[in-house]
């Protein structure tokens, strides 16, 4: 190579790199994350909750949803990144979240349980919010919660 490094010194302080590297990611300091969850924004029925408990090699989110419908047995937890506090037509509900990723889950008798693993590996802030729906006289309805942003940071 034109400054006098040679490949094969280059691909050794690659494999050095990737050794350390790799320690670093692997120690116990490393390894717990430091997670928080904290409620934001208005909702227009259900409470949504957000727990953290430390779990192995991960942490396990718990996800606490009351006063949705009692009647109501699909709701949808939706995963963001930023809190758009956009209002949804026709409803006092607001979307706190912009949809990422989302799933199905069945409420029962307006609470639900919803748990998820956070790996450690995954560093930052992710959103959250948590829908009800039923069918009535006059179509579908919708609640919302209140949004959750999830944390979890290096110590």
């Amino acid at each position: 190579m034109a400054d006098g490094t040679s490949a094969a010194s280059i691909a050794d302080m690659g494999r050095v790199t990737s050794v350390v590297l790799g320690l670093v990611l692997s120690s116990p300091v490393f390894g717990q994350l430091s997670c928080s969850a904290a409620n934001y924004g208005p909702s227009c029925g259900p409470t949504l909750s957000a727990t953290f408990q430390p779990l192995g090699s991960h942490q396990r989110i718990v996800f606490q949803m009351t006063g949705g419908y009692p009647d109501s047995v699909h709701g949808q937890l939706i995963i963001g990144l930023i809190n758009p506090n956009y209002p949804i037509p026709g409803t006092s509900c607001f979307l706190l979240t912009d949809w990422y990723f989302g799933h199905g889950f069945a409420w029962q008798e307006g609470t639900a349980v919803v748990t998820h693993s956070w790996p450690n590996e995954v560093i930052g802030l992710l959103r959250f919010q948590a829908f009800a729906f039923r069918l009535s006289g006059q179509g579908v309805e919708l609640m919302g919660s209140n949004g959750v942003a999830a944390t979890c940071l290096l110590p």
